[in-house]
């Protein structure tokens, strides 16, 4: 692969490897310093706790209207730290069920509140103060459903999710990926009322929140300066894909580009050869011929050595035969040798034979001879 290639194959890679390597999530630290503790107290006695939220750069910290029922003097608490800061209730909306404190001492910027139009699926995040000086807790979940509500004869936007809070967590704000506000967390408004204390209404399978817009308009109508987004928020999984996406354009570009390239090489490499092939024409006749007389020389020499070859496979079947008419004449020797001791054997065991019946008639005529002495002499004994 030339070098153009090897560059284009390389941006591929870093594109591909970018998305996956560093994707953005949620801020976990920025949103939990921006949640704090409400507490309420009536003669010096708590009487609810819940959650809230700084808005605005001057201490402004947004919370549901639930939660300030109860008490007379209220305070805050900032994650991580234990030290209560006296809260001044600026404002309470009985219809949208918010209500705004002021906090003098403390100092946060607020966190951004996005007006952006939202959609069922989508990932948000409920994020409410942690026990004691712990972390805040996060909770996962995504919208179920966008409307409204008439509550005290005003049409008020909710949103629906099912990022699970406790009782605790009223005020608590709904977050998408990008840390922005895109909700508040209240009761059920059906269920809530201005004497009714949050202890009392347990959250269910489905959270409803003040919509970003809603919340936007009622500080925006009370004065309230706080940050505010326009912009939808690109999700994590919906950055990486269109990452992957560019990195896919970017692929099949540097493989067209590459595809050309290799084309281009390709057709100077034919011109090339048709060049030199041209130029080495006569070369290669010369070439041919000179080929053709070592392959006719080859020829000639393989048939002398299969020349060779068969005279002395035929003075290998001479010899062979040569060898087996003297083992058949040997072994006809060894036929006649052997009948001729036969033979011998028959004559000697004839004349034996005569020779014992000889013998035998011999003895018997001694012993006729004996018996008839020994009568003789016993007889002239007598």
């Amino acid at each position: 692969m030339n070098g153009g290639g090897i560059w284009c194959t390389g941006l591929v890679v870093a594109l591909l490897v970018l998305p996956v390597a560093a994707p953005a999530q949620l801020d976990e630290a920025l949103v939990g310093e921006h949640v704090v503790t409400v507490r309420v107290y009536e003669d010096g006695e708590l009487k609810a706790q819940g959650a809230g939220v700084v808005v605005g750069a001057s201490g402004e910290v947004l919370t549901s209207a639930a939660v300030l029922g109860p008490g007379t003097r209220m305070a805050v608490v900032a994650q991580g730290e234990e030290r209560e800061l006296e809260a001044r209730q600026q404002w309470k909306d009985r219809n949208s069920g918010l209500a705004l404190l002021q906090v003098e001492e403390l100092e946060r910027a607020g966190l951004a509140v996005s007006v952006a139009e939202l959609e069922p699926g989508l990932r948000t995040f409920s994020v409410t103060p942690g026990e004691g000086a712990s972390g805040a807790r996060i909770d996962k979940g995504s919208v179920t459903e966008l409307g409204t509500e008439s509550v005290g004869g005003e049409e008020v936007g909710f949103v629906r999710h099912n990022a699970r809070i406790a009782a605790r967590g009223y005020g608590s704000p709904l977050v998408n990926e990008c840390s922005q506000v895109v909700g508040l967390n209240v009761p059920d408004p059906d269920a809530f009322t201005v004497f009714t204390a949050p202890r009392k209404i347990e959250p269910g399978d489905t959270v409803f929140a003040v919509s970003g817009e809603e919340l936007a308009a009622r500080l925006g109508g009370r004065g309230v300066e706080f940050a505010q987004v326009v912009e939808g928020c690109v999700s994590a999984a919906a950055r990486a894909q269109a990452h992957e996406q560019e990195a896919r354009e970017a692929q099949q570009q540097a493989e067209a580009r590459e595809a050309q390239t290799q084309q281009q090489l390709e057709e100077s490499e034919q011109r090339l050869q048709q060049a030199e092939a041209d130029a080495q024409a006569s070369e290669q006749e010369k070439e041919q011929a000179r080929a053709e007389t070592e392959r006719a020389r080859q020829e000639v020499e393989a048939a002398r050595a299969q020349a060779n070859q068969a005279r002395e496979a035929t003075a290998q079947a001479e010899r062979a035969v040569q060898e087996a008419n003297q083992r058949a004449a040997e072994a006809g020797e060894r036929e006649r040798e052997q009948r001729r001791r036969t033979e011998q054997m028959k004559r000697y065991a004839k004349w034996g034979v005569a020779g014992g019946g000889a013998l035998l008639a011999l003895l018997l005529v001694l012993w006729a001879l004996s018996a008839r002495r020994r009568r003789a002499v016993v007889r002239r004994a007598q």
